[in-house]
Formats: C-alpha cells, structure tokens, sequence
C-alpha cells in the first residue's frame, strides 16, 4: 500500500465501503432471494463468505452472489 498515495488510499476504502454498504441493502431484493435458492439448490459449501449470510460457499459461488448483490441496487457515484 506504500505505493499509493493517501487521496488515493482513501477513495479507495470509501468505494469497499460503498460496496459494502449497497450488498448489505440489497438482501431483501428479489434477486438475493433468486440466489438464496440457486446457492441452495446447488449444496455447496466452501470456505467463502456472502455478505450478510452465515453460510460458507465456494470461490465461484461467493463472486456470483457478492457480485451481483454489490450491483442489484446500482448506487454508483458517477458525476
């Protein structure tokens, strides 16, 4: 980290932090219920975390789920 500059150090943490944020806020949205189901179905258990669930899942699993439930509600700053 010693080669990024503190400005860029810390928008670098408000953006995880961001993320963070709207994956938490999206796990009533209809599509972390579709995923609960699939995360189910498939019974796959692994040494990853999905944000705000207790269940560990595999790397695959975890990057869907995370991934899609980090842009379900589409908060980016933009302008």
């Amino acid at each position: 980290l010693g080669d990024f500059s503190a400005e860029a150090r810390e928008v670098g943490k408000q953006c995880l932090v961001d993320w963070f944020g709207v994956t938490l806020a999206a796990q009533d949205e209809p599509v972390a219920r579709i995923l609960d189901g699939l995360v189910e179905e498939d019974g796959a258990a692994g040494p990853c975390t999905l944000v705000g669930r207790r269940s560990g899942v595999g790397a695959d699993t975890a990057a869907l789920v995370n991934g899609t439930l980090g842009h379900a509600l589409d908060y980016d700053d933009v302008s």
